[in-house]
């Protein structure tokens, strides 16, 4: 079971719906990697109230893998016999990530509107981060060489014959790979050589299919008109479920300042700048931090910030844990810091945070720097500076007093009954329109020439 950001949208969604008297199913991806065949049947269940139908697929049997992580007919088959099953007045897709994009195909040839929440850049992006892997910031805006050669830019079949050639030799190969399933099914180019022509031709005019996409920050939404969605969406920032949270608990209330981190533990996200910042900051201070994530998600990483923790005694990581357990995770914390590397757009840890009355120290990136206002409800860093960071921290450690103002100027976090309300009845504006015309969907661009 995933349980990062859009995973945990996404069911409480699902379960505020079938709360309301709605009869909700979600298709999801079970084993994406595993299994004998690109498809190996589903896998049905009820949780809370909702259907849950999982498609066990291993993306890297099918006869051209890498395309199927964007353009997948097992999956739009698939969902197309489902959704004549079910019959849905409204599709709601809050990802593509592991069924691809051309489940939309499906939906569209079923016929019912469709709505598309944008949880992070993948329509734009194979990454999902913007992030280029030299660790650089993307717009997105880029030709199909640039993402391919960012794909592809740690491994040995870019960096040897970069070494010796011209780098438009090296695109023409590489792009020829590409586009040829029995070379970029092999080992060093499968799930790296994708078509980014076929993707970026394909991906944006699928997504223009949808009758309404939502974002939830209006930075997403900026980044999106830019890379070609030809409506702007309509900026929604998210609801949560807040039955979790209790009274707010009294500041520093240890003696100590005591920073928390909630969330993966992966490069992205920036653990290690945290650590960095933490270790600059004078132990007379009186500083703690815990950290919440799984240390073996990612092992590399997981090893990298225990060795950046060594000899740093305040700092105590605390694994994984499950949602009823929210209350007693930020109960650990005066402070959240959110210091990812990438755009983000609206993480969900800054409303909980929100939610349990913590102000948050957040990369000045993105959906972050929208949502956290220095001086009023945090601070912002620097990206990937740990001497900003340590800065905003040394001052949050010196003034007591800036703590408690900042408190007292967390907002009102939206809650899941406001944003199902604005919802359903969006929803409903859209089931009640005529039915459209059959468009002329894209179609799946053919392979290139052999």
């Amino acid at each position: 079971m995933q349980t990062a950001g859009t995973e945990s949208y996404t069911a409480g969604l699902a379960t505020a719906l079938a709360n309301a008297g709605h009869q909700v199913c979600v298709v999801c991806a079970g084993d994406w990697d595993r299994g004998p065949a690109p498809f190996n049947g589903l896998q049905r269940e009820q949780i809370d109230g909702v259907g849950v139908i999982r498609m066990n697929l291993n993306w890297t049997r099918g006869p051209d893998p890498n395309r199927s992580l964007f353009d997948n007919p097992l999956t739009e088959a698939q969902l197309g016999l489902l959704l004549a099953q079910f019959r849905p007045e409204v599709v709601h897709v809050t990802s593509c990530y592991t069924l691809s994009a051309s489940t939309i195909r499906a939906i569209k040839a079923y016929g019912c509107p469709l709505v598309v929440t944008l949880t992070d850049f993948w329509f734009f992006c194979p990454q999902i981060t913007l992030l280029r892997s030299d660790g650089s910031l993307c717009d997105g805006q880029t030709t199909a060489w640039e993402c391919l050669r960012c794909l592809l830019g740690n491994s040995r079949a870019y960096r040897w014959p970069a070494r010796l050639l011209p780098e438009p030799v090296v695109a023409a190969g590489l792009t020829l790979a590409s586009r040829t399933p029995p070379l970029s099914r092999r080992a060093g180019l499968r799930g790296l050589a994708l078509d980014m022509s076929a993707r970026k031709r394909s991906l944006p005019a699928l997504l223009n299919q949808a009758e309404v996409v939502i974002a939830p920050s209006q930075f997403l939404a900026d980044i999106s008109s830019a890379c070609g969605l030809a409506r702007r969406p309509r900026v929604m920032p998210y609801g949560h479920h807040l039955d979790w949270a209790g009274p707010r608990p009294e500041p520093m209330s240890s003696g100590a300042l005591r920073i928390g981190y909630v969330g993966r533990l992966s490069p992205a996200k920036g653990v290690h700048v945290l650590l960095k910042a933490l270790a600059l900051l004078s132990a007379a201070r009186h500083i703690e931090a815990h950290l919440f994530g799984d240390l073996e998600q990612e092992p590399a990483y997981g090893q990298q910030l225990q060795a950046l923790a060594a000899g740093q005694p305040g700092v105590h990581f605390h694994g994984r844990f499950g949602r009823d357990q929210l209350a007693a995770v930020y109960s650990h914390f005066d402070v959240l810091v959110v210091p990812s590397l990438w755009y983000e757009n609206n993480p969900l840890v800054i409303q909980e945070a929100f939610a349990a009355g913590l102000p948050v120290v957040a990369s000045r990136l993105g959906g972050m720097a929208e949502f956290v206002t220095p001086g009023i409800n945090g601070l912002l860093f620097e990206p990937g500076d740990p001497v900003s960071l340590a800065a905003a921290l040394a001052e949050l450690s010196d003034q007591p007093d800036l703590l408690l103002a900042l408190r007292a100027g967390i907002p009102a976090v939206r809650t899941m009954a406001e944003e199902l309300a604005a919802l359903t009845s969006l929803y409903a504006e859209l089931i009640a329109r005529p039915a459209p015309l059959p468009a002329m969907l894209p179609q799946a661009a053919p392979p290139a020439p052999r």
